[in-house]
C-alpha cells in the first residue's frame, strides 16, 4: 500500500513469490527492493517491479534496457524496461500476449519514475569484510561442498526453465549467486537442488522470512520449523502445501537458501557444507 501511494500505481500488490524472494533480498541489499503487481486485465497477469540503486549495474545494463526488450521465456514471451529516477534503476517485467508491446509496460515505467523522488533514497549497501565472498561458478561451488555425495552424476544448470535477468544482473554485480544441480540418474529419488547466495543479506532477514511466509501463486498452506543448522545463527525450513520445501539460514551477517528435491536430511547437509565453505573464505 505504501509503495502504491507513493508511486501512484494501480493494481493489486502482491508479494514476491517463493521461487524470488532472494532475489527481493539481493535487491534490497542493493538499495531498493523487488514487488509483484496484478495487473487489472482479464488475463490474471502481472508486473515484476524490481529497484536498486542506479550504480549498482554497469552503464551497458541500464542503456539497454532503456528501450522495450522482449523475447521468450520459459514457456511465454516477456518485455522488459527500466529507467533511471531520483539515484535508483527501476526496471520492470510484464508478460507479452502478442507481438506488441504491453500497452501497461511504458506507462508504469514511466509513473515508476516520475514517483520515485517520493521514495527512499536508492543506496546499495556496503561491502563489509563480514560478507561472504561468493564463488567463481557454480561448478566451482559445487565441486568445494562435493554435490556429488549429496547427488548422483550430477551435472551444474538449470534444471526447470532459464534465470531471469534481473537475477543475472545481481549475480554479474556480486550481489549473489543462484546455484542449480541434478541428476543424470532418472531412479535418483532427489534428484535436484539448488543454492542462493546473498552476500549481507541479513540485513533484511525479518523482511525475507516474512516473505517466504506467503503463499501468492496458492500452493498451499505454508507452515514453518526452525532447524539446526551447523554455522548458521538461525535457520528455517518451509513447506508451502507439501509441493515445496525450502531452507533458509544466516549466519547473522550473510544469508543463504537450499531448495529443491532433497529429503530433509540432505537438505540440511547441503547448507551446513555451504556455509562452511563460504565462512573459510
Amino acid at each position: 500500500e505504501e509503495v502504491e501511494a507513493l508511486y501512484g500505481v494501480s493494481g493489486e500488490w502482491i508479494p514476491t513469490s517463493a521461487p524470488y524472494f532472494s532475489d527481493s533480498l539481493a535487491a534490497g541489499v542493493g538499495g531498493g527492493m523487488s514487488c509483484h503487481i496484478r495487473l487489472q486485465d482479464d488475463f490474471g497477469r502481472f508486473a515484476t517491479i524490481d529497484v536498486v540503486a542506479e550504480d549498482l549495474f554497469p552503464a551497458e545494463v541500464v542503456a539497454r534496457y532503456s528501450e522495450p526488450v522482449c523475447g521468450v521465456d520459459y514457456d511465454g514471451r516477456i518485455c522488459q524496461l527500466g529507467a533511471t529516477a531520483a539515484g535508483a534503476w527501476i526496471f520492470v517485467t510484464v508478460i507479452q500476449l502478442d507481438e506488441a508491446v504491453p500497452a501497461e509496460l511504458e506507462p508504469l515505467v514511466a509513473t515508476l519514475a516520475a514517483n520515485a523522488a517520493d521514495f527512499d533514497s536508492a543506496v546499495a549497501a556496503e561491502v563489509t569484510d563480514e560478507w561472504w565472498s561468493l564463488p567463481d561458478t557454480c561448478d566451482v561451488f559445487g565441486a568445494q561442498i562435493d554435490v556429488a555425495s549429496i547427488i548422483t552424476n550430477p551435472v551444474s544448470g538449470p534444471y526447470e526453465g532459464s534465470p531471469r535477468a534481473f537475477s543475472t544482473f545481481l549475480e554479474d554485480a556480486d550481489r549473489s549467486l543462484y546455484c542449480q544441480w541434478f541428476t543424470q540418474d532418472l531412479a535418483e529419488p532427489f534428484g535436484m537442488f539448488s543454492i542462493t547466495i546473498v552476500p549481507g543479506g541479513a540485513s533484511g532477514w525479518e523482511e525475507y522470512t516474512a516473505l517466504a511466509e506467503t503463499d501468492p501463486y496458492n500452493l498451499g498452506p505454508v507452515s514453518t520449523e526452525p532447524v539446526d543448522v551447523a554455522g548458521a545463527q538461525e535457520a528455517l525450513v518451509y513447506s508451502y502445501g507439501g509441493f515445496e520445501q525450502k531452507l533458509v539460514a544466516t549466519d547473522g551477517v550473510n544469508v543463504i537458501s537450499v531448495g529443491g528435491s532433497l529429503d530433509s536430511d540432505l537438505r540440511v547437509q547441503a547448507a551446513e557444507r555451504a556455509i562452511a565453505e563460504l565462512a573459510a573464505g
